[in-house]
């Protein structure tokens, strides 16, 4: 049977993913700030928002949350939608955020205040934005496994970066195949999977033992979380996404991986690699790797593919975009 949800999810991840190249706004002294990046920020104040609020019992709830998030996500997604089957859908929410309707009000005010003006981040006064201040490190962090690669350019991927492509590739899966999962629970989930990453860098299985990094991480998300008076569902979810138990939580660490091989496409069909030529080291030298080339792989995306495509068995739908993406030239 013919599949075009995962033909249009990779169409939509490949033309929303420019995002992370297409640049807002400029700080003294840190990389440019992307799309892509002050998307996830401004995600990450309303939840960091309503953090705060929760701990007032007495007040009522003060909007509806997990809408925002949503709204923030798809109000950055333009023409990318095109191939979606909710693009009618999205393109309302785009068209409600743009004339300002009420219901958009909240999403405008958390993404205006960082696009506008993010400098009082850098020197924050409220706990809601002593949590966003942290997450400012993530801007400037690059994500490794391109660098093991030798990937080219004067922008290379940071991992704000590719949490707005995992919940791009969480929106794009929602749209085509709508399965019965907590959608609004899996953003949130891909929202925060990376925030031990802020005082810890980017660490991959190559650099430290799987267990090792689990506690670490945990260790370093408590501390981040512990700006935030009520941030212990942060912490909860954190703990769900690496126990890798639950169906939102298995969705969300093939999602996680997904994504980044996508993202070496998307690399290599610019030309960002020279595969004849790689770099030296403990990636490209490990055995495991050294055997993929050896047996016919002819570009590092055929390495990534080789090396990761029986991790998504479990889950059929991620192992479609992944061969759909393996179609891409």
């Amino acid at each position: 049977m013919k599949d075009d949800g995962s033909k249009n999810i990779v169409d939509f991840y490949m033309k929303a993913n420019e995002n992370k190249e297409k640049i807002v706004n400029n700080v003294t002294g840190h990389r440019s700030f992307s799309e892509a990046e002050l998307t996830v920020l401004s995600c990450l104040m309303v939840l960091a928002r309503e953090a705060e609020m929760s701990k007032l019992e007495y007040l009522d709830k003060e909007m509806d949350y997990n809408e925002t998030i949503k709204i923030i996500l798809i109000k950055s997604l333009g023409s990318s939608i095109d191939s979606l089957k909710n693009k009618e859908k999205y393109e309302s929410i785009i068209r409600d955020y743009d004339n300002i309707e009420p219901y958009t009000y909240p999403a405008r005010v958390a993404y205006n205040s960082l696009s506008d003006n993010i400098y009082p981040f850098y020197n924050p006064v409220y706990p809601e934005e002593k949590f966003i201040n942290q997450y400012l490190d993530l801007h400037d962090i690059i994500r490794q496994g391109h660098i093991y690669w030798g990937a080219k350019g004067e922008r290379l991927e940071s991992i704000l970066e590719h949490i707005y492509g995992c919940c791009i590739l969480a929106l794009g899966i929602d749209s085509e195949y709508g399965y019965s999962i907590d959608f609004d629970k899996l953003i949130r989930m891909l929202l925060l999977h990376e925030t031990g990453e802020i005082l810890i860098g980017d660490l991959t299985e190559w650099d430290v033992s799987k267990d090792r990094k689990k506690e670490i991480e945990r260790n370093a998300v408590i501390e981040v979380c512990s700006s935030l008076e009520n941030g212990k569902e942060f912490i909860s979810l954190f703990d769900e996404f690496n126990e890798n138990e639950t169906l939102v939580a298995r969705y969300a660490n093939l999602i996680d991986k997904l994504e980044y091989d996508m993202q070496v496409k998307a690399y290599e069909l610019e030309g960002r690699y020279d595969y004849d030529n790689i770099p030296s080291n403990v990636v490209t030298n490990s055995d495991s790797v050294k055997n993929i080339m050896m047996n016919g792989a002819q570009s590092v995306f055929d390495v990534h593919y080789e090396y990761d495509k029986d991790r998504y068995s479990s889950i059929p739908c991620t192992r479609r975009i992944l061969e759909q993406t393996k179609k891409l030239s």
